[in-house]
């Protein structure tokens, strides 16, 4: 039996082969690249890493290293000790690197809190109409209220 991606409370957006994953528990937005979002989507609970190693015809070890980044991301639904350790699929797949092989990626982002965003701290940009056409034209402000008027 093989592990289950989550879906409860998230927003998944595809962008070509990679996925864009909102998880609005944890407030944290995930770029899955091609190699994690096709193991991602291959996780129904019934499929075994080697099985979708053998799918996506790639090392079982690259499926490993995946699902651990999605565990780490909160992507995937309980636990599964049956993994081989971490650190022996990271010196197996840094091989695989070596040899040009697509590793997973998952990179996360914590999303502000409405209070943060509305602070006014740093440069932050600022969006006017201008004309009578309507256009919209990107301006920078130092902060929240240069924006005004």
């Amino acid at each position: 039996m093989g592990r289950e991606a989550r879906s409860n409370n998230l927003l998944i957006h595809n962008v070509g082969a990679e996925a864009v994953v909102y998880d609005r528990d944890r407030q944290t937005a995930h770029r899955l690249n091609e190699t994690a979002t096709a193991v991602w989507q291959r996780l129904d609970g019934q499929t075994s890493a080697e099985e979708i190693a053998t799918d996506l015809r790639c090392d079982s070890n690259v499926v490993i290293m995946a699902i651990d980044h999605l565990q780490s991301a909160h992507l995937l639904e309980g636990k599964d000790p049956s993994l081989v350790s971490r650190r022996s699929a990271v010196r197996k797949v840094a091989r695989l690197a070596a040899a040009g092989v697509v590793l997973p990626v998952v990179s996360s982002i914590a999303a502000p809190m409405p209070a943060m965003a509305q602070s006014g701290g740093g440069d932050v940009p600022c969006f006017t109409s201008v004309g009578s056409s309507g256009k919209m034209f990107s301006t920078w402000g130092h902060d929240a209220s240069s924006c005004s008027s």
